[in-house]
């Protein structure tokens, strides 16, 4: 098991474009349920990510539409490793969790389906 700062920490030195920055729509930075500047450069501070600004607008339409296509793409490019592996939860495989994941964070970032 690992922690958010272990995980950004990871992520700054070995990911590729796109990178993705919390978005304004990610529920852990929401004023009950209205978007906050404020709290999202807050917690993207304390994830060691760049303000909100003209080239990290932290938009949840853009965010959603890379989970949604760059997500789906990812799970099934790498389907032939995870249909088979086993799941941190018992019971299923490792693609299927994979999967609920990546529905359930569409779900919490209230993605609306693309056309």
């Amino acid at each position: 098991m690992t922690s958010l700062a272990l995980d950004e920490l990871q992520a700054a030195k070995f990911q590729t474009t796109p990178v993705a920055l919390v978005p304004l729509n990610d529920p852990m930075v929401l004023n009950n349920t209205r978007q906050s500047t404020a709290k999202t450069n807050l917690y993207r501070a304390g994830v060691d990510q760049p303000r909100l600004s003209g080239a990290a607008n932290g938009s949840p339409t853009a965010y959603c539409t890379n989970l949604a296509t760059l997500g789906a793409r990812r799970l099934t490019l790498d389907q032939p490793f995870t249909a088979a592996a086993p799941s941190p939860t018992a019971g299923q495989t490792l693609l299927t969790f994979l999967s609920q994941r990546l529905a359930a964070s569409l779900t919490n970032l209230a993605c609306r389906p693309t056309p």
